[in-house]
């Protein structure tokens, strides 16, 4: 009976307010917080409906007539929902899960993957860049849920996300005539749209690793780097109203003092700090005694700073390379994933990440697990998890920090080809 009242309720209130412009409470993802978020709060509560990670407004860990309530208050304009300071809520980090690839595939050979991965709205994308399809888990369990819808798209290099919600799938491209090409969707049920299609014209590999900075949708900035010998470059294209410039701009980063090395073991992977390249990247590789964590400056493409190895000297079995940056509640955060090179052997892989609205402590001095801008350190990989056979060679991992649409929630994804595992640890920014 409180519940039919309650509905009601809403539904007079919609009717003579109309609805409001929020993102906090927009359970169903359509831009505004009106009786439909209202409904759907009423039927999650009620287990008539799934429920999904924007739908705990209170931030209690449970949907309930609180939410509800809470709902009903934004769409009056009664409440606008408070944050507790800039950046991640101290002790908000909670590991949501992490298993193994063998169970979301049927077929698995480490040395001939690739894989890397993306979120879109209450899923985790995994991409083996093996060309099969891409599959999607639930972000809440890591339960394989089914396959992407393709279309066209080719998955031959990399998944990642932007900053409202898409996918971006992209091919592989040997710089040997063939094309580099982006789609997205933002609906893993949906076939994604071809939105960047650019001759590789440079004779190296692309595709293995992009970063988007901003809105696909309105502004944003696509950042690829590129592989082998050229891989302390990147090329960069600009997105204005939802449209791709296809003219890229180059970037030798590092400079000469970087290694060039062939092997995918070696490569690098560099991260756009921000959406203005003014404000630099970071970048890193395994190169066998030189395993640094590098800022580069924006303005120079120089070396401008190096966070050490957490552990002196003792740098053979960690790659250093895989690294993303991207802005949260008003805060740049940065995340090094040192993957293990031979987990069997006590090598694990740690999630270092770090707030980096200032990099003055990238100086040569400070290691990645010391460092003043360390938020937080994460493992990866479980004791009872099978290893075996990993990557022998081509040793490879993605991670990624991607903003929940409504802003409250930050997802640290992460895989590779040794570990074998794909998690997701998330923060969030509300209010308790």
């Amino acid at each position: 009976m409180k519940l039919k009242r309650l509905f009601m309720l809403g539904a007079m209130i919609a009717a003579m307010c109309g609805t409001a412009s929020a993102t906090v409470g927009d359970v169903n993802g359509d831009g505004q917080v009106d009786i439909a978020d209202v409904n759907g709060l009423i039927d999650m509560m009620l287990g008539k409906a799934a429920q999904n990670t924007a739908a705990d407004l209170t931030g209690d860990g449970q949907v309930d007539i609180a939410d509800v309530n809470m709902a009903i208050d934004i769409m009056l304009g009664k409440v606008t929902p408070e944050q507790p300071g800039d950046g991640i809520r101290e002790g908000s980090a909670q590991q949501l899960f992490e298993v193994e690839l063998k169970s979301l595939y049927e077929e698995l050979d480490a040395n001939a993957i690739h894989p890397t991965v993306a979120t879109v709205g209450d899923y985790v994308v995994v991409c083996l860049g093996d060309g099969r399809t891409p599959v999607y888990v639930n972000k809440a369990t890591g339960e394989k849920l089914g396959e992407i819808a393709l279309g066209e798209a080719v998955p031959t290099g990399c998944v990642t996300s932007d900053e409202n919600g898409n996918l971006v799938i992209a091919n592989w491209t040997d710089g040997q005539g063939s094309n580099f090409c982006l789609w997205k969707t933002a609906d893993v049920t949906a076939e994604p749209v071809k939105i960047l299609e650019a001759p590789n014209a440079w004779g190296i590999t692309l595709g293995d690793y992009v970063q988007v900075i901003g809105n696909l949708d309105g502004d944003a900035t696509i950042v690829a780097t590129f592989g082998g010998l050229y891989a302390q470059h990147i090329a960069r294209w600009t997105v204005t109203g939802g449209v791709v410039n296809p003219e890229a701009q180059v970037v030798q980063v590092g400079g000469t003092s970087v290694q060039q090395i062939w092997s995918r073991d070696n490569n690098f992977n560099v991260a756009q700090r921000t959406s203005d390249p003014a404000d630099g990247y970071f970048m890193g590789q395994y190169a066998s005694g030189v395993d640094n964590f590098y800022f580069i400056d924006g303005a120079t493409n120089e070396i401008a700073g190096t966070l050490l190895p957490a552990i002196a000297g003792d740098v053979s079995g960690w790659k250093y390379a895989n690294c993303y940056c991207t802005t949260f509640n008003g805060v740049n955060y940065t995340v090094l994933f040192t993957m293990g090179f031979w987990p069997n052997w006590g090598l694990p892989g740690t999630l270092y990440l770090f707030n980096t609205d200032t990099v003055d402590y990238f100086d040569g001095v400070n290691t990645i697990a010391t460092a003043p801008g360390l938020f937080g350190t994460y493992a990866v990989g479980d004791a009872d998890f099978d290893v075996t056979p990993y990557a022998a060679d081509g040793r490879v991992a993605d991670v990624k920090l991607i903003p929940t649409k409504d802003g409250k929630r930050l997802d640290l994804v992460y895989t590779s080809n040794t570990h074998l595992t794909v998690g997701c640890v998330q923060f969030d920014c509300i209010a308790q």
